[in-house]
């Protein structure tokens, strides 16, 4: 691979969950920390962003058939807003539906599957890196409102991707620092036969995964957080084929996007840095576009609410 990073936004506390909307030709992410909403456009080159609330946002979905109307995680919560991608503030917020109760828990990733359903993890919200996490985060599946609990006892729920021919669904519990294949029923959405895809520390790869996609080839790309490195890894045989370093250590999610859905959009993080790590990696929390992988994936998928 002949690639090309280029930085495309100032730094964010902790980036995430970036999400390629066709209909704007614009990718959407989020600032956690900051209960920030966030948008991109490649073509005029604008980055712009709105103040949600005080409580942590994780994913921004574009509503189905909808002009200005977003899902986003709340804390714990679904919630829908209206935002003009423009303003710095949103209106409308509104909570749909609460997924656990526990003060200590929050959302962190999701995704709308292939067919539109919502998959949505927890975890617990305090967590630190030179701590033991509990492992009190479930991982949920959500299709017109209606809630099934498909894993229990998950450390921190990170990335989710599908097979492309959604017979397979892919899942990243970071702290096994591995991803998980599982069989896939679309039908009546369940999940089963867990098996390892690939394990970061038998394969000497330093950090923990996070968030995840897959290219049009089929192939994973894996976010390294506190590796600084992005993997592409063939599901089918486990193994690495690529990889693409970056000069910042906490890289959290990835997308592609673009024209052709060629570029590969990249979030970061600065939250637990060190003074000396920020001067070290000034860069850290900022998006990125990698160009060149020779690999294209598929746009997101809008959610039906």
């Amino acid at each position: 691979m002949d690639v090309k990073i280029t930085r495309v936004t100032t730094p964010l506390v902790l980036g995430e969950g970036p999400h390629w909307d066709e209909r704007t030709k614009s990718l959407y992410f989020v600032d956690i920390d900051e209960s920030t909403i966030h948008k991109y456009t490649p073509e005029t080159d604008v980055h712009t962003y709105a103040k949600v609330g005080d409580k942590e946002v994780s994913i921004i979905i574009p509503v189905e058939n909808e002009v200005n109307k977003y899902l986003i995680t709340y804390g714990c919560s679904l919630a829908t807003v209206m935002w003009d991608g423009v303003s710095e503030t949103v209106s409308d917020l509104c909570i749909v539906q609460t997924l656990d109760r526990y003060p200590q828990i929050r959302i962190n990733d999701g995704k709308t599957s292939p067919s539109g359903v919502l998959f949505a993890g927890t975890m617990f919200r305090n967590f630190r890196t030179d701590k033991e996490c509990p492992k009190v985060g479930h991982l949920y599946a959500i299709e017109d409102n209606n809630t099934k609990t498909l894993l229990n006892g998950i450390s921190i729920s990170n990335g989710l991707a599908w097979s492309l021919d959604e017979k397979e669904f892919y899942y990243i519990d970071s702290l096994t620092s591995e991803v998980a294949g599982f069989d896939y029923d679309k039908k009546n959405i369940t999940i089963s036969n867990r098996r390892t895809i690939f394990n970061l520390k038998k394969n000497n790869i330093e950090g923990w995964p996070d968030g995840m996609t897959i290219d049009t080839d089929g192939n994973l790309w894996i976010a390294c957080y506190l590796g600084g490195q992005l993997l592409k890894v063939d599901p089918k045989t486990g193994t690495l084929l690529n990889s693409v370093k970056l000069n910042v250590p906490c890289i959290t999610s990835i997308a592609f996007g673009g024209s052709n859905m060629e570029d590969l959009y990249v979030t970061s993080a600065r939250n637990i840095l060190s003074e000396g790590a920020l001067k070290a990696s000034p860069d850290s929390g900022c998006l990125f576009k990698i160009t060149g992988t020779g690999s294209r994936g598929m746009v997101g998928v809008a959610i039906k609410y």
